[in-house]
This record gives structure tokens, C-alpha cells and sequence, in this order.
């Protein structure tokens, strides 16, 4: 999982720059990203909103999950052109293949929320259901004070434990 201070520099005043984070993946991810079946970006868009972008390198994919329904087509691009770019000087060629990815952008079956302030326990939900290879299969009514405290702990041991739905859903 990349932090969220990776997006911030990509994105840097509303455009893409891979002078931001050249190095990035070198102190991160021990030097090459290509080695991880799957990267999750968080991304702080706009000031007051937490979204979501995977990278799936097996699949081929770069998806954005957004609980308000934003399409995060901009993010995709940039984080696409990102590989491409970390591809061309770990490897000094182009990225084979690239017209095989598919960017998947504001999908209307990504869980959307109720409310103005779950938006970062749905980013937490969507990367623990990634890792767990299932789709986001939840909802708002989901959404309590014990997945609340799951999230905030998530966060602040910088991982995704699983969750024990069990406890969290509150219809159980």
C-alpha cells in the first residue's frame, strides 16, 4: 500500500508529475514496484474526500473506487502514465503491452455512501476487500461505530487487517 503522501506529490497542483516520485518506489517498495501482484493508492482528493486506486498488476488493471460515485478519471490516467514511466527507467524501455490495461473508472456498483464523513472507512473497506481478492460487497447500513474504530485502528498501524464482520455489521 502506497501512503497517501505518494498521490499528493503525483498529482501536484491538479497535474501529473513523475519528477515528484521518481525515487518513490526505490524507499518504498525495495526498488520495484513490477514485483507485487497489487498496489493500493489512497488518494485525499480535493481537501476533504478519501478515495481509492488499485493497481492490479496480474490483471492488467488500475481501478478507481470513489463512495461518492466520482469517475477519478484524471487519477487512473496519471497513475497509468506513473507505471509507464517507472517501467521506462527500471527497465529503459517502453511498458509491453500497454494498450492490454484497461482503466476502470466511476463504476456504478462501487458501495456509495449516506453521509458527508464515512468516506475514509469506505476506503478502508474497499483495500481490505481487495486484499481479500472479493468485490465490495457492503453498504452504508454496514457501516457502524465498531467499523469506524477498525478503520481509525487500520490507519494508525498503517495496514489492513481483516475484518471480522461478525462484529462490525451490526445485521449479523
Amino acid at each position: 500500500m502506497y501512503t497517501s503522501f505518494f498521490f499528493v506529490k503525483l498529482f501536484q497542483n491538479n497535474s501529473y508529475d513523475y519528477n515528484n516520485v521518481r525515487n518513490f518506489s526505490r524507499h518504498i517498495l525495495g526498488g520495484n514496484l513490477f514485483n507485487f501482484k497489487k498496489i493500493i493508492v489512497p488518494v485525499h482528493d480535493g481537501g476533504n474526500h478519501w478515495t481509492l486506486i488499485e493497481i492490479n498488476f496480474q490483471g492488467k488493471s488500475i481501478e478507481y473506487y470513489d463512495s461518492l460515485g466520482g469517475d477519478g478519471r484524471k487519477y487512473v490516467i496519471a497513475i497509468f502514465q506513473y507505471i509507464e514511466d517507472e517501467y521506462q527507467k527500471l527497465f529503459n524501455r517502453e511498458l509491453p503491452q500497454s494498450n492490454t490495461w484497461s482503466l476502470i473508472t466511476g463504476r456504478r456498483e462501487t458501495p456509495q455512501q449516506s453521509n458527508g464523513y464515512d468516506c475514509g472507512v469506505f476506503v478502508c473497506l474497499f483495500a481490505e476487500t481487495i486484499t481479500r481478492n472479493v468485490p465490495p460487497n457492503f453498504s452504508q447500513s454496514d457501516i457502524n461505530d465498531s467499523t469506524r474504530i477498525w478503520s481509525m485502528n487500520a490507519i494508525l498501524q498503517k495496514r489492513i487487517p481483516s475484518i471480522n464482520w461478525r462484529y462490525c455489521n451490526p445485521f449479523s
